[in-house]
């Protein structure tokens, strides 16, 4: 989703030392909230990016100082995001709706079920598999274990961002292919470590916009190592 945000600023040279800020839904007669917080605790003083927080209540505020603790970056562990090599559009007379002996499995967010990829999906709308050949080899990447992210989600799904494992353990084939609404942690073009997929897949998907650790609990009951 792509979603526009309106401020007003000020600028000044003096940063006062708290900020109130002020929540209500929006809705005629709506309660009006407000709570005092230090201007550290909006703009960091340690954050060179200077993102801007805004915690509304205490929920928020716990939860940005456990974030706060999350300090090291993907590219410190040699992790990297690319977007899906797939676009369907433009590969359509390589699409098969059920894969065979010359195809490679092709994964949309329809495949997503409980925490990892469930493929074939029967009755599909979308493709189950992309023709692999000499016109496809660009798009495919080798077998391993990758945590996908959905690019876009629709406006019912509860959650902004939602995160799924590709096990090829579970899937048995030499290449795969990742489509265009698709983001995919890798390393170095290659899978994941099991342990360290799990960790980015439920880190990947925390309630951002809510700050609910309830992830926690979620898929990856009885699939722990």
């Amino acid at each position: 989703m792509q979603e526009n945000i309106i401020f007003h600023a000020v600028k000044g040279t003096a940063k006062p030392e708290r900020i109130i800020i002020s929540t209500c839904s929006g809705e005629p007669a709506s309660t009006v909230t407000e709570r005092v917080v230090d201007f550290r605790n909006i703009v960091s003083p340690d954050d060179a990016e200077h993102f801007i927080h805004l915690p509304t209540d205490d929920r928020h505020a716990q939860a940005r100082q456990a974030m706060g603790r999350l300090s090291t970056s993907l590219s410190a562990l040699g992790v990297s995001v690319s977007t899906g090599r797939v676009v369907d559009f433009r590969a359509k007379e390589f699409l098969r709706q059920q894969p065979g002996r010359d195809t490679a499995p092709l994964i949309y967010p329809c495949h997503f079920n409980g925490g990892f990829v469930h493929w074939p999906r029967e009755k599909a709308r979308k493709p189950n598999a992309i023709v692999s050949n000499e016109h496809t080899h660009d798009l495919l990447v080798p077998a391993g274990i990758y945590v996908l992210v959905k690019r876009f989600t629709a406006k019912e799904e509860r959650k902004r961002v939602v995160a799924c494992i590709y096990d090829s353990h579970q899937i048995e084939a030499p290449l795969v292919g990742f489509e265009n609404h698709l983001n995919y942690f890798h390393i170095g073009g290659s899978g994941l470590p099991m342990a360290l997929a799990k960790g980015l897949a439920l880190f990947s998907e925390l309630d951002i916009c809510g700050f609910v650790f309830s992830a926690i609990q979620r898929s990856y009951a009885g699939q722990r190592d």
